[in-house]
């Protein structure tokens, strides 16, 4: 049964091939476009679309319980903003590649005037402590908007509305990275900081073995999971920076 914090799967696509001609199933039988039990001349193949494309896991669990006698075979795609009409042939392919364009040079862009330009005088008229309590809360509403994004229908969202809240990402964490290194450095004793920094690089690298297997396990259950749990985390996070002391001084 479907909760709301878990909306049940959109059937996009659901088409019977009977009695595939030998060309045919090897062009669905290639490497690059298949996986699973290769389909023969003769057979006959249902193949379906849903959304989000993780849902295809719990499709196939369900068909093999029905139907032991099922092959299951997978292509594998997420699709959001490409229109079906186009999607898997050459323009939709180049639509998806301007899209990816888009959404990287915003975020390249937005890095760039952040930490090439803002940050400087943004030090001059906030502490470390402000600045990482600003930066939490930029990438947190940027992940919460991504995984609100992941909850809606696709007809009511557009890849304007991610790439803006990308930007948001990218703000955040241009403010957040250096805040970071330079509260964790004042928040202790100067005869100390060169360990706490060593300790907090630890951290931060033990962070990035675990985040990603994390994540994917949370993809695995709903495409929104990992964004709304990232929210969490960077609320928590600004709400404990607030109570950080600081006791190093800086001379000019």
């Amino acid at each position: 049964t479907a909760t709301a914090a878990s909306p049940a799967p959109e059937l996009r696509v659901y088409l019977l091939l009977e009695d595939l001609q030998r060309q045919f199933a090897a062009y669905m039988a290639t490497p690059t476009r298949a996986r699973g039990y290769p389909p023969f001349e003769g057979q006959h193949s249902l193949i379906v679309e849903v959304a989000p494309g993780l849902a295809i896991e719990r499709v196939i669990d369900l068909a093999l319980r029905a139907v032991p006698a099922v092959e299951p075979g997978i292509l594998f795609v997420e699709r959001q903003f490409v229109p079906t009409e186009i999607f898997g042939t050459d323009e939709g392919h180049k639509m998806a590649a301007r899209l990816a364009t888009y959404t990287l040079v915003s975020v390249g862009v937005t890095a760039v005037i952040v930490q090439g330009g803002l940050i400087r005088p943004l030090r001059k008229r906030f502490d470390e402590r402000a600045l990482l309590v600003i930066g939490s809360v930029l990438i947190a509403f940027g992940f919460a908007g991504t995984a609100l994004l992941g909850v809606m229908p696709p007809a009511s969202t557009s890849v304007g509305m991610l790439i803006a809240l990308n930007v948001f990402v990218a703000a955040g964490s241009g403010v957040f990275s250096p805040s970071a290194s330079a509260l964790l450095s004042r928040s202790a004793a100067v005869d100390q900081q060169g360990a706490v920094l060593g300790v907090g690089q630890s951290v931060a690298s033990l962070a990035r073995v675990i985040g990603p297997g994390m994540a994917g396990f949370l993809l695995d259950l709903h495409r929104s999971l990992p964004f709304a749990l990232g929210a969490v985390l960077l609320v928590v996070a600004a709400l404990l920076t607030t109570r950080v002391h600081t006791t190093a001084t800086t001379t000019s």
